[in-house]
């Protein structure tokens, strides 16, 4: 179960990542003449670094201050990341604020890409397309990978190899000075797919069962954001976010809204998000536990609640959560023997967040501090009550077979979580 949960905040933190990329490669759009991008960049960025970037159609309307780009394709590069697209966009349209050119800053009024469809793809070696993409571009990962331990396979666990030195820039003569860039407001709609070769692996080796097909989990998402700053100061923006899973808009809905401060650094982001993503199926994820008992499981949907909030590219830890909340939780049988607790109405995980934004580390509870809080909480509820009175009366408590399942720190905190019940 947290593969999934740390799938879906990596999903949250990929859409951050986009908003960046797709600022960074607008401010350059602007900046140089389109035809130079056309006849010079891109097949420079092929021929040099292997990146493969094509555009079906592009024009720009020099008095009406707006451009359309159609048909943009970003190819994957590197091995393991199957056949597709890493990214594909329907149209890209920009209406300018041509004024602000003469004071050196660029304004973009709206800036509105549609039908946007992106693939976070990780190989069976633990490499995601996004790395290999923009270590060929701009010499580092955006989203650092942990090592991964504790799992031998064919694929290997070593961190990969060193990328070598990207070739030097392609120099456009125009764009000597970054310029800096203000948007009214950025819309970016359509799907989001995480796909995931690395996990069937691992489950292979579980189950001894040849592996299957990559993990697939893909999302609508609409992403709006509103008075944006690039590499300049100025007032915080606003920003939006919200979805569901492809195609089924009452499954994983996320609804999360905040502020985002002038982006003077790529790497060094402000940033304040909070919502929830609600009715999360954990059914979606059972392929992270193939082969093993799931220490929990319920028929009902669950929500997760995200604070995240960031200072200069850092995640502010003890403020910074996601806190999964499920109803009608049935335990596993080992689970049970311990804790003398077959079902809770109510179940909370909270996870706290630290680290560097791009590679955020989640914080996993005890599993038994989790059930013990959630008895504690569900102190109401008369079906828990009668079911710990029948399993857990004080004879119980002393017994050789309850010291096999509980140490005596364990016992405490279940004797006063019984104190509070009866």
């Amino acid at each position: 179960m947290t593969k999934g949960k740390t799938i879906i905040v990596r999903l949250v933190l990929a859409v951050v990542v986009l908003v960046v990329v797709v600022l960074g490669g607008l401010q350059y759009v602007l900046q140089n003449r389109l035809n130079d991008v056309f006849a010079e960049v891109l097949p420079a960025l092929k021929a040099e670094k292997g990146v493969d970037v094509s555009i079906g159609n592009a024009s720009v309307n020099a008095f009406g201050g707006s451009a359309l780009i159609e048909g943009l394709q970003i190819a994957n590069m590197g091995a393991g990341y199957g056949s597709g697209q890493a990214a594909t966009i329907d149209s890209l349209s920009i209406e300018l604020g041509l004024l602000n050119l003469i004071k050196g800053t660029l304004n973009a009024d709206r800036l509105e890409l549609q039908d946007f469809d992106f693939n976070l793809i990780r190989n069976a070696d633990n490499r995601l397309n996004v790395n290999d993409l923009s270590s060929a571009v701009i010499g580092r990962d955006v989203i650092p990978m942990p090592t991964i331990k504790g799992v031998v396979s064919d694929v290997g666990d070593s961190v990969p190899e060193p990328i070598a030195e990207a070739p030097a820039a392609v120099v456009v003569e125009e764009a000597s000075e970054p310029m800096p860039i203000r948007i009214g407001s950025l819309s970016i709609n359509g799907q989001l797919e995480y796909i995931d070769y690395r996990i069937v692996e691992e489950v292979a080796l579980v189950t001894g069962k040849p592996a299957g097909d990559p993990f697939r989990l893909a999302m609508d998402l609409s992403t709006r954001l509103e008075n944006i700053h690039y590499l300049q100061g100025g007032e915080w923006g606003t920003i939006r976010i919200t979805g569901n899973l492809a195609g089924k808009v009452d499954v994983i809905k996320v609804d999360l809204s905040g502020d985002i401060g002038p982006i003077t650094d790529p790497d060094k982001i402000d940033l304040k998000l909070q919502g929830t993503i609600s009715e999360v199926d954990l059914k979606l994820f059972e392929v992270f536990g193939a082969g093993e008992d799931p220490p929990m499981t319920s028929e009902h949907p669950g929500e997760i609640q995200v604070n995240l909030e960031s200072v200069a590219g850092q995640v502010n830890a003890g403020v910074s959560r996601v806190v999964l909340r499920f109803k009608d939780v049935l335990l596993s049988e080992k689970l049970e023997k311990k804790y003398h607790v077959a079902r809770l109405p109510y179940i909370t995980i909270p996870m706290e967040l630290s680290g560097p934004l791009n590679s955020m580390k989640l914080e996993k509870p005890k599993t038994g501090d989790v059930i013990i809080a959630s008895i504690l909480e569900s102190a109401g509820d008369e079906a828990v009550k009668q079911e710990l009175k029948d399993k857990a009366s004080e004879a119980i408590m002393k017994s050789d077979k309850l010291d096999k399942y509980l140490d005596e720190d364990d016992k405490k905190k279940l004797n006063k979580a019984l104190q509070g019940l009866f």
